[in-house]
């Protein structure tokens, strides 16, 4: 049967609570076809995940009904193999409360690194030996992959805010090493598993991957909720090892990343109408996109085309010509000359040639 996790939001919650509800749960959920699992509470946010079988969202739905009354905020279906990669394996389960390993309680949240070494497209043999630490580091630190983009940005996630932070020093370190040309960009995100809006990590891993974009080349970018859940793991280590977004920042990159995504395919897209997109005037755009991103609006449109570019390349279930449409360009020897002056090679060089690293 189908795997679902909803999300309820309650003010001053115990575990104690939850489970008398989960038990309650447990006595009616044969008249429905559902098996209720286990639970995630977050007492200090307030914040509660179920994870339940069932024929659909709707039987899931009447089971809380029935035993307690109490409806979730939301409720999505999971693919149950991306399930087990993010939430991990091997948690302790006190009358269906998830416990990690060593006793301690399990939230819910997990911690996203997104890495990115540019230079790997042009420098292969570097590009094994760096990966092969990376994925060292990754596994040392208990993370696993969580998902790649299609371009040479990779997701590893973790459950612990301990290890993720670890883990990114230890990238730091080997981004910082004698002959890695462009450098590496990290950047580390936070997040429940369903919110009110997303689907499972969905915001989450969009976050991650937008605000690597933006990543320093000689530090780690934090955004604003991981900044705050990894504040003391962090003082572990140099300070200028780190950069953070504060919420008024992070939502204004989200806000502008979604507006510029949906029209890259939009040859005579203008900053006139991004700005009236997103609601500011250009000079305002302008400060604050090369505040933030380090780039021009017109260098950040630019830059996500080829990001695009790549991803489709790599799928090479399209043409050259047909990937730049996808992208805006309607002149593929123009595109071509544009992505060449991104990534040191040609599309065609992309497409036929360039292996990926991020099979580990």
């Amino acid at each position: 049967m189908p795997l679902f996790m909803d999300y309820h939001q309650f003010e001053g919650i115990t575990v104690e609570e939850v489970k008398k509800a989960h038990i309650a749960d447990l006595s009616v959920q044969h008249k429905y076809g559902v098996t209720y699992h286990q639970f995630w509470v977050n007492e200090k946010a307030g914040s509660v995940f179920c994870l339940m079988e069932g024929p659909d969202m709707h039987a899931c739905e009447m089971v809380h009904r029935e035993a307690h009354g109490i409806v979730a905020c939301a409720i999505v279906e999971v693919e149950a193999g991306f399930y087990e990669l993010v939430m991990g394996k091997g948690h302790v389960i006190d009358t269906g409360h998830v416990l990690h390993p060593d006793g301690s309680v399990d939230p819910g949240i997990r911690f996203f690194i997104s890495v990115c070494f540019p230079q790997f497209l042009v420098r292969e043999n570097d590009a094994k030996e760096r990966w092969r630490q990376i994925s060292s580091a990754v596994s040392m630190c208990h993370g696993r992959r969580a998902d790649t983009s299609g371009d040479e940005t990779v997701l590893f996630v973790f459950n612990s805010a301990v290890n993720a932070v670890q883990c990114a020093v230890q990238i730091h370190a080997f981004g910082s090493q004698a002959g890695v040309e462009r450098g590496c960009r990290i950047a580390l995100a936070a997040g429940n598993p369903v919110t009110v809006t997303g689907e499972f990590f969905k915001e989450t891993l969009k976050l991650a991957t937008r605000i690597n974009t933006i990543a320093p080349q000689d530090q780690i970018l934090f955004s604003a909720l991981a900044a705050e859940l990894c504040r003391n793991e962090m003082s572990n280590y140099p300070g200028e090892f780190f950069r953070f977004l504060d919420p008024s920042d992070e939502e204004f990159v989200s806000v502008l990343f979604e507006a510029v995504e949906k029209k890259l395919s939009h040859e005579n897209f203008t900053i006139d109408q991004l700005c009236m997109d997103i609601g500011i005037s250009r000079p305002q755009l302008y400060r604050k996109t090369v505040a933030l991103t380090g780039l021009s609006p017109n260098e950040l449109i630019r830059h996500l085309r080829m990001k695009k570019a790549m991803t489709l390349l790599r799928k090479r279930s399209l043409n050259i010509a047909q990937v730049a449409m996808e992208v805006g360009y309607n002149n593929p020897s123009y595109f071509s000359k544009c992505f060449a002056g991104t990534f040191g090679r040609k599309p065609s060089e992309i497409s036929d040639n360039v292996l990926s690293y991020h099979g580990f």
